[in-house]
């Protein structure tokens, strides 16, 4: 996929959106903006680790909107994701371990998402973005993104590239 055409798609996504929310956790509402920007930096990290199409990972993380996030990333890249399940069941039965805490089983590849590591790749606020800066490069050829629902008329809107 073209970066510059990944850059246009995610633009107009957040900013037709830019105030609505997209996900609310609480009483701490995300916007469209913040998640779409958060899940593509998500899987430029998760592809640089080899996590692509037809990988097999389990994800476990404490804060679900970063969990929603990190699956929302891993099947963008076509990884196939394990429900959650029990530590103690996961050796062998996937390729990956996504946590934000470590492993009982030393043998797992794990990705381990520290606190600072995942404050590094999240956008805590949506004003934070320089467009220029960001690297879409390393997006897979055959990205094929989620549809968005329009609050105002209910239309459905797909965006794909393949």
């Amino acid at each position: 996929m073209n970066p510059l055409v990944t850059t246009q798609f995610i633009k107009h996504w957040a900013q037709n959106t830019p105030k609505n929310t997209a996900i609310t956790w609480g009483n701490k509402n995300y916007s469209y903006y913040w998640t779409a920007v958060s899940i593509i930096k998500f899987a430029t990290f998760l592809q640089s680790h080899r996590i692509h199409k037809g990988t097999t990972v389990a994800i476990k993380i404490q804060h679900r909107v970063v969990e929603l996030v990190i699956i929302l990333a891993a099947e963008c890249l076509g990884a196939v994701r394990i429900a959650q399940i029990e530590d103690s069941k996961l050796t062998k039965k996937c390729d990956f371990y996504i946590s934000d805490k470590e492993p009982h089983d030393p043998a797992l590849k794990t990705l381990h998402l520290t606190p600072s590591l995942l404050d590094s790749i999240l956008l805590k606020q949506d004003n934070d973005v320089d467009w220029e800066r960001l690297d879409f490069t390393p997006l897979p050829d055959d990205l094929i993104f989620i549809s968005h629902t329009s609050g105002t008329t209910g239309n459905k809107k797909y965006f794909a590239e393949s």
